[in-house]
């Protein structure tokens, strides 16, 4: 089992650990469920309860979403972002176990792969570096490179094997 997942949010791929990309998402999906449903979120919000759960599947947002749909998902990173920030501890194994967005699998698929705990900055650099790709606010980078989110020790960048 992979410990990376790909993402892509409109022309932007990055890369995530998983289990930072995973309480990221599932972040957003406790978020978003306290909204007010509109059918197009409804069916966002199934897509992310998955992409937290099954490894190997990583978050997406295609091009065509228009501006509502943008500030609105825009809206809920800021709150989930928000929510992390206010918890008082890292995120534990034990308590990921007992995460479950879709019935059977827990967040995460089963448990961490990183250890025993992912720390809260890791998660909110995921939840930004979504942020951040949605507003095209990242720097651009040499060919076959890409940003990677979600590292313990920072954001970083990843290049290809047989980059220059």
């Amino acid at each position: 089992m992979s410990k990376t997942k790909a993402i892509q949010i409109y022309d932007h791929v990055a890369w995530t650990y998983c289990d930072s990309h995973d309480l990221a998402v599932g972040t957003m999906v406790e978020v978003a469920s306290r909204r007010v449903q509109e059918p197009w979120l409804m069916d966002a919000i199934d897509h992310w309860r998955n992409w937290a759960s099954i490894p190997d599947l990583g978050f997406e947002l295609p091009k065509e979403m228009d501006d509502g749909k943008h500030s609105i998902i825009r809206e809920i990173l800021i709150e989930a972002i928000n929510h992390v920030e206010a918890r008082n501890e890292d995120y534990r194994d034990d308590e990921v176990c007992r995460w479950f967005l879709i019935p059977d699998i827990s967040i995460a698929g089963g448990g961490l792969r990183h250890g025993a705990t992912v720390p809260r900055s890791a998660v909110i650099d995921v939840l930004s570096g979504f942020m951040e790709c949605m507003d095209y606010e990242l720097p651009a980078l040499p060919e076959r490179t890409w940003w990677f989110f979600g590292a313990f020790d920072g954001r970083s960048q990843i290049r290809a094997s047989g980059s220059e």
